[in-house]
């Protein structure tokens, strides 16, 4: 048999092999048994040949980011000082209104960062400034937090968490930049140009590994050109910050179940761009040991945070986004139209209804 170098092509045509696969799935279109569903009514074809790479000139990469903060939630009874927290693999953690009382000023560690979660803001100035933290994210809906200088602080959060069971990748990136352009609206006529090192976005991650890595790619590339059209100039194509939330439904299930799911959705998160990985469990949950381990394997044997982009160059990953990107923007657009997040007001069967008109 004569061997092939990886980037060598098959020498059967695009053609060729569609016929070969009508006929082998008894006249079914091998387009929909072979393509990527990103949502009911948007797939991807997988397959390709040399034709297709020569006929598209892809957009440059975006750098995306080679490692990662793991984060998860602590009570007192467990936790001593965030050195503790670093030493077990964990570089985060997550406070809110629940937990904040019982935790003291737990010491300054800089590899270790702070969540909070939460509407006190006395709290939220404590933990963020004296924690003395060398990132911190806050997760709220109080204006006065989000308006305060802190320098080391992501603190306009675009939260599209809890969309997951629609399956529909197109939907949550669409809502992503209506948020977006919501906040760019309320700040108008405001200093934008620090803008960008505050926003993150929030989202779940699941087991559908190529669809969530297209999600947030394209999530960085369709921002960052929305931060170019606003005038404001970055040096590089630096990546968003994205704070990728694992744990619902998994943690119901057997270890060894979740031993195979786990790897599968970090790698996606990781391969995404994810800057900070969440554990969403309770303090208490002891699935949390499982998912703080796999972090640390990933991190510490597969070395997965020592490659920058380790799926840049793939045809299929840059045509997808681009192809997802186009497709994101049309419906944004038909959304902004219509008077954007006001008037959607996270109604997806008005999206559906809206998008088929």
């Amino acid at each position: 048999m004569e061997n092939y170098h990886f980037r060598e092509f098959s020498p059967m045509s695009k053609s060729e092999w569609l016929d070969l696969a009508t006929q082998a799935d008894r006249g079914k279109d091998p387009h929909y048994a072979n393509s990527l569903e990103l949502a009911s009514y948007f797939s991807l074809p997988s397959y390709y040949d040399q034709a297709d790479v020569s006929a598209r000139s892809l957009a440059a990469e975006l750098e995306m980011n080679s490692d990662w903060q793991w984060f998860e939630r602590w009570d007192q009874g467990e936790l001593k000082s965030l050195e503790e927290l670093r030493k077990l693999g964990v570089q985060g953690l997550i406070v809110d209104d629940e937990n904040e009382p019982s935790l003291p000023v737990v010491g300054n560690d800089p590899s270790v960062s702070i969540c909070y979660r939460g509407s006190n803001i006395s709290a939220a100035k404590r933990l963020l400034v004296s924690a003395n933290s060398n990132k911190a994210y806050y997760i709220g809906s109080n204006d006065k937090i989000k308006l305060a200088d802190f320098s080391n602080v992501y603190s306009m959060a675009i939260d599209i968490s809890g969309l997951s069971h629609y399956k529909d990748v197109v939907y949550e990136v669409v809502l992503a930049l209506l948020h977006f352009d919501q906040i760019t609206d309320r700040y108008k006529g405001q200093d934008l140009s620090k803008l960008w090192s505050k926003i993150f976005i929030v989202t779940d991650v699941s087991t559908r590994y190529f669809q969530e890595i297209l999600k947030l790619r394209t999530l960085n590339q369709l921002l960052v050109s929305m931060i170019h059209k606003l005038g404001l100039e970055i040096d590089k194509l630096l990546p968003l910050n994205i704070y990728a939330r694992l744990g619902s439904g998994m943690e119901s299930m057997r270890v060894d179940q979740q031993l195979l799911r786990l790897p599968v959705a970090m790698l996606a998160a990781i391969n995404g761009g994810s800057k900070a990985i969440e554990v969403d469990l309770k303090s208490n949950n002891k699935s949390k040991i499982h998912y703080r381990n796999i972090s640390n394997i990933l991190r510490e044997e597969v070395h997965a945070g020592y490659v920058a982009g380790a799926l840049n160059g793939s045809y299929f990953l840059e045509s997808a986004v681009e192809d997802l990107s186009a497709e994101v923007w049309r419906h944004f657009q038909s959304v902004l139209n219509r008077g954007g997040l006001d008037w959607l007001q996270g109604d997806y069967k008005k999206y559906l209804k809206l998008i088929a008109v």
